[in-house]
């Protein structure tokens, strides 16, 4: 069985809902007025030093992807930000609204990261 769509066409497609959604994410918090500019600039900083990256693997058919959060042993300040959809997905005809849904749902864990060391789903 053939996937429905390939890995190329599909990574273009999660990195571009990464920008629409960072995008959006900026228009958000630079019209908030709760949003003090002391916050904007660490959100911002830290949201451009955690550039997150996008790889598939295979990943059994429990998570349609995951955010990996790698701490740099020799910089610690420094890390390394993965979300990872899994492949086994790309074989579903709804392989549209997985790579959108869960690139988004993906990119919450980050932000929630960003705001406040969160990693889980609270």
């Amino acid at each position: 069985m053939k996937p429905y769509i390939d890995l190329l066409t599909a990574e273009q497609i999660v990195k571009e809902t990464l920008i629409q959604a960072t995008n959006r994410w900026y228009e958000l918090i630079n019209h908030d007025p709760k949003i003090s500019n002391a916050a904007k600039k660490l959100i911002f900083f830290r949201t451009k030093k955690y550039n997150p990256t996008v790889s598939f693997k295979k990943i059994g058919f429990r998570a349609a992807g995951r955010t990996i959060f790698i701490k740099n042993i020799k910089y610690p300040n420094n890390m390394t930000v993965r979300i990872q959809m899994n492949t086994n997905y790309l074989y579903s005809s709804d392989y549209k609204n997985f790579l959108k849904y869960t690139t988004l749902h993906e990119f919450a864990h980050f932000l929630a990261f960003i705001y406040d060391n969160s990693t889980g789903h609270n």
